[in-house]
């Protein structure tokens, strides 16, 4: 039942496509770079997640149930490279999270 007459609740279905929309996840190195592009980027509404190195990511993104909408990767990190990170993130998804690299 909605809270509010005649509005519709929104189902979870809704609710996880709705979170997914607006989902970064951020794997960089630079803390710097990773505080300026969160705050940028929450400013828009986006929903961000930030990692250290590929593997921290690797295992947000393998932990998650809810896939991120885009992943921005850093050319060069500790642990898993970007270009590592993108090819494993796409062999291992039925589906591609598009990707930026810097």
């Amino acid at each position: 039942m909605s809270a509010v007459p005649g509005v519709a609740e929104e189902s979870s279905e809704q609710q996880i496509a709705a979170r997914r929309i607006n989902s970064v996840l951020v794997a960089d190195d630079d803390s710097l770079f990773c505080r300026l592009l969160q705050s940028s980027l929450h400013k828009c509404n986006y929903r961000v997640t930030i990692a250290e190195d590929g593997l921290k990511a690797w295992n947000l993104l393998q932990n998650n149930d809810d896939a991120p909408q885009l992943l921005v990767l850093d050319w060069i990190m500790p642990a898993i490279t970007g270009l590592s990170f993108a090819d494993a993130s796409a062999a291992a998804s039925n589906f591609a999270i598009p990707t930026l690299f810097c």
